[in-house]
């Protein structure tokens, strides 16, 4: 059940004391984290291990390759790709815990208020309430 804006003002006050509720695009971040969520958390097996390859063992073959002078264009491009990957999971890194601070802001207010029973979009769920939230502190001030 949603709560009334009135007892949502209160426990938004609080949070005022603890945090810098600013407007984002919640839901836009959410659901870049999903789509790098489906890339990053797999379960298959021959996923996890072209993951593996693509961010770990490749780049050091590369860069082996390299100190052996045998280095060529489509060495390059694989280390292009590697590079890429790895600002991706930097990015999921950031976004993830992003969503662990609204996680713990929405319980601190006794949300969240929806459910949804997909896992891959529970996320959502988060990005509602910190919209929510965000309306509720944008009243206030």
């Amino acid at each position: 059940m949603i709560p009334s804006s009135k007892i949502l003002r209160k426990q938004v006050k609080k949070l005022k004391l603890l945090f810098d509720l600013d407007k984002k695009d919640y839901f836009k971040l959410t659901f870049e984290y999903i789509e790098l969520k489906q890339i990053f958390l797999v379960d298959d097996f021959m996923d996890k291990t072209i993951l593996l390859i693509d961010m770990f063992i490749q780049p050091l073959y590369i860069f082996y390759k390299m100190l052996s002078l045998e280095f060529s264009l489509l060495d390059s491009l694989s280390l292009m790709k590697s590079y890429e990957l790895w600002i991706s999971y930097i990015r999921f890194i950031e976004l993830r815990s992003l969503i662990k601070e609204w996680k713990f802001m929405v319980q601190l207010v006794n949300g969240p208020w929806i459910s949804c029973n997909d896992s891959l979009y529970h996320e959502l769920v988060y990005a509602d309430a910190m919209t929510r939230i965000t309306e509720v502190y944008q009243k206030i001030d």
